[in-house]
C-alpha cells in the first residue's frame, strides 16, 4: 500500500509483523490475546473514523476467540454459538460504520472450518501420503 502513497493498518493480522517485499503496515497491533474481539473492533472503528488525511486506506483485523473456543470446546458447543452471536453484532456494527456511514468496503473472510472428530478417531496421514514417516510421541 506504501508504495502506491497509501496507509495501511493492522490489527493482530497474524504475520503483519514481518517486512513483505522490504515493507509493513504504517500501523501495527500485534496479535494479544488479551484483547477481547469487542476491543478489536473498536481499534478498527477508531482507526476507520480517523480525519481523511490520516486514516488507512486499508485495515485487516483478526478476531480469534471463535477458532479458539472451536478448538477447546467443540464447534457445536454453546461458548461457539454464544459467541458466533456476539461475532455477528460486533461485524453488523463495523458494517453499519464503515459501509453505511464511511462508505468504505467491507470484507469478511474465514482461515478455515470446523467438524466435531470423536476422540477415538485419527486420520493416519501414511494412509494418505506413503512417503510420510509417522512418529508416537
Amino acid at each position: 500500500m506504501q508504495q502506491y502513497g497509501l496507509k495501511s493498518a493492522s490489527v493482530f493480522w497474524p504475520g503483519s509483523e514481518a517486512l513483505i517485499g522490504g515493507m509493513r503496515p504504517n500501523t501495527i497491533f500485534p496479535y494479544d490475546d488479551s484483547w477481547t474481539s469487542a476491543m478489536r473492533i473498536n481499534k478498527v472503528i477508531e482507526l476507520a473514523s480517523l480525519p481523511l488525511h490520516q486514516r488507512p486506506n486499508l485495515i485487516t483485523a483478526y478476531l480469534s476467540i471463535l477458532d479458539e473456543l472451536g478448538h477447546q470446546k467443540g464447534p457445536f458447543s454453546d461458548e461457539v454459538n454464544q459467541e458466533l452471536i456476539n461475532t455477528d453484532r460486533l461485524i453488523g456494527e463495523l458494517k453499519r460504520l464503515v459501509v453505511d456511514e464511511l462508505k468504505g468496503n467491507l470484507v469478511v473472510v474465514s482461515d478455515h472450518g470446523m467438524v466435531d472428530l470423536p476422540t477415538n478417531q485419527h486420520i493416519m496421514l501414511s494412509d494418505w501420503l506413503p512417503n510420510y514417516k509417522e512418529r508416537v510421541v
